[in-house]
């Protein structure tokens, strides 16, 4: 068996200076969050599991809608531009 877990970015390290535009619909997500989803996944045998939840309707859009569409809808929600601000994990 098998879950296919789908984040968006996670608040770690190796995503350190990630913004997104609208955090309300994108949230950087909290690393306990998403083991916690993880492992309840993993136990409801889920076959795939999308965070934040809006990525389900991105997947649904992506199926139906041209592709000039989508990559237009994913500059307008700035998806393109999340990773200008990233720096990585810093190194000690």
């Amino acid at each position: 068996k098998t879950t296919v877990v789908c984040p968006f970015f996670i608040a770690t390290g190796m995503f350190e200076g990630v913004n997104a535009k609208y955090p309300l619909l994108l949230p950087i997500l909290k690393p306990e969050f998403v083991a916690s989803k993880i492992i309840s996944a993993v136990r409801c045998d889920q076959q795939v599991l999308l965070m934040p939840i809006i990525l389900h309707l991105v997947t649904l859009l992506r199926g139906i809608l041209p592709i000039d569409i989508c990559a237009d809808l994913l500059d307008w929600f700035g998806i393109l531009d999340t990773m200008e601000t990233f720096k990585g994990r810093v190194e000690k």
